[in-house]
């Protein structure tokens, strides 16, 4: 079962004392889940918050599924829409060694294997605000780094590199590393040009 409740100002009981003074939609203990049916077969689910015009529409479930917020018509599966189109991750966890407090966005196939990887994370052990970010792809025996870049802006590279000079021209390879060394090799056939840093 279940029921619309609206909770007076002055509502300190029950389970919800921080519910004071709203309208909600509760279902009893013995209910798994809530329901939010739009059964039309061009149906969608829409919420508002601040008023009930057009432009107070804040989020919407198509009837593809697809979710909007701030749009009204996704034409993906998320679509965020807005002068300030931000997506942040936030990890809540207070740690400070090197790799921890991560954000990931992973990428999956159908079998809900992992192809690619996105992560930022804390870098170094102390007490701070450095981040690092690691680029991973699945070499089909899990995600391993390819490219790592870290707090003072260096970037690492863990295969070799391929750089299409097309027709703009030369291609400059720069090694950072004064201990490194750079060699290359030109492949006419395909037009491009390989590079492979050594450290």
């Amino acid at each position: 079962g279940g029921s619309l409740v609206a909770f007076s100002d002055a509502y300190e009981g029950g389970f919800g004392a921080h519910f004071a003074n709203d309208t909600g939609i509760l279902t009893d203990t013995g209910s798994p889940r809530l329901v939010l049916a739009a059964r039309h077969q061009t149906g969608s689910i829409a919420f508002y918050t601040g008023g009930s015009l057009e432009t107070d529409l804040r989020a919407v479930i198509d009837q593809n599924g697809n979710v909007g917020i701030g749009d009204s018509a996704p034409g993906t599966l998320l679509q965020v829409k807005g002068a300030d189109a931000y997506l942040t991750l936030q990890n809540s966890t207070a740690e400070f060694s090197a790799g921890s407090c991560e954000t990931k966005i992973i990428f999956e196939d159908h079998g809900n294997n992992p192809l690619g990887q996105i992560e930022v994370s804390h870098a170094g052990g102390s007490d701070d605000e450095n981040g690092q970010m690691i680029l991973s792809t699945n070499n089909d025996s899990g995600l391993q780094p390819a490219i790592t870049i870290s707090n003072s802006q260096v970037v690492t590279l863990d295969g070799g590199v391929s750089v299409n000079k097309g027709s703009a021209g030369a291609v400059t390879v720069v090694n950072a590393n004064p201990n490194g060394t750079v060699s290359s090799q030109a492949d006419q056939r395909a037009g491009t040009f390989v590079a492979t840093m050594k450290a």
